[in-house]
């Protein structure tokens, strides 16, 4: 019989690292071609910059969220942890965004940025939280076959 916290947990923490990990990519992509620019890096060096940090956004979202959500799904039984399981992810996925984001931006910039760039964030972890409960529920359904 499985603990009652221990998947919930399971599920906060995957979507906590997934969301810190897209946060600090997000900051990065807002404060590098700033920095860059202040130090004359030429506009083609930032293009390509951007476009590698646009890679790796796409590679961990949807694609490995994806993944690490499915195998988190073999594990848990969703039906009788529905609820707690999208509580579970509603807080995750924000507040690891925000963190990874508020971050990677107060290194990179000042806390102008920060401010501004927030408000651009706000419907990541409506992604991660769709991509994250689709992969439970096909888990569930596969695990019942």
């Amino acid at each position: 019989m499985e603990e009652k916290g221990r998947p919930l947990t399971l599920i906060f923490l995957v979507a906590l690292i997934f969301s810190l990990a897209l946060g600090a990519v997000q900051g990065y992509s807002v404060g590098l071609p700033i920095r860059l620019y202040e130090q004359d890096v030429p506009l083609v060096t930032i293009g390509t910059y951007l476009g590698v940090i646009s890679l790796i956004r796409t590679a961990i979202n949807p694609f490995l969220i994806f993944i690490g959500f499915y195998l988190v799904g073999r594990k848990i039984d969703l039906k009788a942890n529905l609820g707690l399981s999208i509580l579970s992810l509603i807080a995750g996925a924000p507040i690891g965004g925000f963190v990874g984001y508020a971050v990677t931006t107060l290194i990179m910039n000042p806390l102008v940025e920060l401010l501004v760039g927030a408000a651009g964030y706000s419907t990541g972890f409506y992604q991660i939280f769709f991509v994250a409960f689709t992969a439970l529920a096909i888990a569930h359904l596969r695990k019942k076959e």
